[in-house]
């Protein structure tokens, strides 16, 4: 669990970053992509599939590496997986493009962070502004009459899926992200995340009109890579 500070920390420096990147919205959604395209890396997409060859395989991943004297960077991501779960890939992946964790590191000396910790944090903050996400789940759980999980884990699936929608991310990300808000408790995650892949789920996603969650396209595409960078599978 981070600390106070530190996620205080990681919101200016998105601000920072917003303003260094050009990024005037507030909620980003899939123009995540975009953004990772004006960076100077290489983008690979290509679908990955797990070690059974079926499902999903790797989300996603950042290389540096020296050619002719220069630092190159490259990020692949997985388009065997939903496009709002390559959304909060590409988020990740930028975290590392923009050295979130060892500019906090520099911001807090004293505190000993975990990178991948400190960029999760970051993808969440970035894609779900923590002002905007209350919002969005207060309005919902308000007009709904959600008080608690334990007897009213359909609707709190339904909230989930509003916020997957507005903020373009996945289902369990939206869990999390109301766990790190202290909106749900950390034992309310084991009961609504089996629903991620629920007919409860699809049905609500049918229902709504949710027509860009859960599409998966598979794109194979990439930049032209830097001479002497080489990619095996």
């Amino acid at each position: 669990m981070l600390e106070g500070k530190v996620v205080k920390g990681i919101k200016e420096l998105i601000e920072e970053l917003k303003q260094e990147n050009h990024i005037v919205n507030q909620i980003i959604r899939d123009d995540v992509f975009g953004i990772l395209q004006t960076c100077n890396c290489t983008v690979l997409y290509y679908p990955l599939y797990g070690e059974d060859g079926e499902g999903e395989g790797c989300d996603g991943c950042h290389l540096e590496k020296m050619i002719a004297g220069k630092m190159e960077q490259m990020v692949f991501i997985n388009s065997n997986n939903t496009r709002e779960r390559q959304a909060f890939s590409t988020a990740h992946e930028l975290g590392h493009i923009w050295k979130a964790d060892e500019r906090l590191r520099s911001m807090f000396p004293e505190i000993e962070l975990d990178t991948e910790e400190v960029i999760n944090r970051f993808a969440a903050e970035l894609l779900m502004p923590e002002e905007y996400f209350n919002d969005v789940i207060e309005e919902y759980l308000k007009k709904n009459r959600i008080s608690g999980a334990n007897h009213e884990a359909y609707r709190y699936v339904r909230a989930n899926c509003v916020s997957d929608e507005l903020f373009f991310v996945p289902y369990r990300s939206v869990v999390k992200r109301m766990i790190e808000l202290k909106r749900l408790q950390h034992q309310d995650e084991d009961m609504l995340v089996p629903f991620k892949n629920s007919e409860h789920l699809a049905e609500i996603i049918k229902a709504e009109q949710y027509t860009r969650l859960h599409h998966i396209d598979k794109t194979k595409s990439m930049d032209d890579l830097p001479g002497g960078m080489e990619i095996y599978f």
